[in-house]
């Protein structure tokens, strides 16, 4: 999985879970084990703002069956056209 993130500048620690939360529709998904696989600047910085665009690409670890439901779920239904039918393999 990767996201996108603005950065001052100052390194972040590495984390080794992720939890996933849509204000919007209630949905959250607790400490997910991850690795983080890579950590890059975008290139797409706003001539407006100091901060710079990065994208961080994370591996899932082990999960229980309630977050592969959840993370499956999640990819289906909120995910960018196209990339609804991918799913998480156990």
């Amino acid at each position: 999985m990767a996201v996108r993130y603005s950065s001052t500048g100052q390194r972040l620690n590495v984390p080794s879970e992720l939890d996933v939360f849509i204000m919007d529709s209630n949905f959250y998904i607790e400490k997910i084990q991850i690795k983080i696989i890579s950590d890059f600047e975008t290139g797409d910085k706003s001539p407006f703002c100091s901060q710079k665009n990065r994208q961080r690409c994370c591996q899932f670890g082990q999960m229980k069956s309630s977050q592969h439901f959840q993370l499956n779920y999640l990819l289906q239904n909120y995910t960018k056209k196209g990339c609804s039918d991918m799913a998480v393999d156990s």
